[in-house]
């Protein structure tokens, strides 16, 4: 099962593109999240289809406390 996790939703601060490295990165503070990249997320929405459960999405964030790339987590100890 997949689910979305809006650019919005991943830090509290701007975040750019970086096309070349093929990531996303937090404009303060170097923070970046690549394809492949494990989060610890939460569920802020879910709509699912059990009929069609291909077309069913879910919503998360990593914008709270304990939340976001593993690597940032281990930095915060």
């Amino acid at each position: 099962m997949e689910a979305l996790l809006h650019k919005s939703q991943i830090l509290d601060e701007q975040i750019d593109i970086n096309v070349g490295l093929r990531r996303i990165e937090g404009r303060q503070s170097g923070k970046y999240l690549a394809e492949g990249t494990a989060v610890r997320a939460r569920i802020v929405s879910l709509s699912l289809n059990p009929h069609d459960p291909r077309s069913s999405k879910i919503g998360l964030t990593c914008k709270q406390t304990a939340l976001g790339a593993h690597d940032w987590l281990n930095e915060e100890d």
